[in-house]
Parts: C-alpha cells; sequence; structure tokens
C-alpha cells in the first residue's frame, strides 16, 4: 500500500510498469528503488533533515512521479499522473510531525516503496527454480 498525502493505493511493480517507467524517465525503476535503500543506509550518522535532502537529491519529483504514477497505475485506471504531482507537491520533501504515516514527503514514500519490493522479492523470488510470471 502506498499511502500519499492521505490517500492509499494499491499498487503493482510488474514488468509492464517498469517498461511504463523506462520509457518516460530513460530510468530502470528496480534500480532507482534500490538506490532509495542504499543511500538510506549510507550515512547513518546523519541528522533525519540530513537523510531528507539525500534522499531528495537522489531523484527528482518528477521522476518520483513518474515511478509512482507506474506501478499505481495499474491497480487505479482513474488515477491521472496530475493527480500523482499534485499529492507529491503538497507533502513536499520534509517529514510530518503528525502521528499517522500519510502525509510523509515524497523520499520517504519512495523509500518504502523500496522496502516493501526488496521484501516481496527477498520472500517470492526462488533461487533455484524459475517462477513463473506474476505481478505483485
Amino acid at each position: 500500500m502506498i499511502k500519499l498525502c492521505y490517500k492509499e493505493y494499491d499498487y503493482k511493480i510488474t514488468n509492464g510498469a517498469c517498461k511504463s517507467f523506462f520509457d518516460k524517465t530513460g530510468l530502470d525503476l528496480q534500480i532507482v528503488l534500490a538506490e532509495y535503500i542504499a543511500e538510506n543506509f549510507a550515512h547513518p550518522e546523519q541528522t533525519l533533515l540530513q537523510r531528507m535532502i539525500t534522499l531528495g537529491k537522489l531523484h527528482s519529483r518528477d521522476i518520483v512521479n513518474h515511478a509512482l504514477y507506474a506501478v499505481i497505475k495499474p491497480c487505479h485506471s482513474e488515477v491521472s499522473l496530475d493527480e500523482i504531482c499534485d499529492a507529491t507537491y503538497r507533502i513536499g520533501w520534509q517529514l510530518s510531525d503528525r502521528p499517522d504515516d500519510m502525509s510523509e514527503p515524497y523520499p520517504v514514500v519512495m523509500w518504502n516503496l523500496a522496502l516493501d519490493y526488496n521484501e516481496y522479492c527477498n520472500n517470492n523470488i526462488p533461487t533455484d527454480t524459475k517462477k513463473k510470471v506474476a505481478d505483485i
């Protein structure tokens, strides 16, 4: 579940979503997600503000919008790229002090998405046989 600006979205990271993202940005979605994980853990000495700046510099908000749109669209055909753009603009880039996790900044949303995807891959990709094509 992606929580973005007080709205929850189911999502699927599929080959089609990865291709759509690549076609729009020229970037590999799996690598982009891996960068959020790697960068978050690369600097344990950073303050939260420094970490948000570091994660925010990984990719522009435009790239993040396309990534979120690519994985949300398969589950929510009514969602537009403009809706995602508006949501990432409204939540900004700095951590909120709200007790819920519905208005976290887009770098945190991407980091959470990356962690979810990593967990899915670790739990569902067999190492001894090729798995049939499946969506998450």
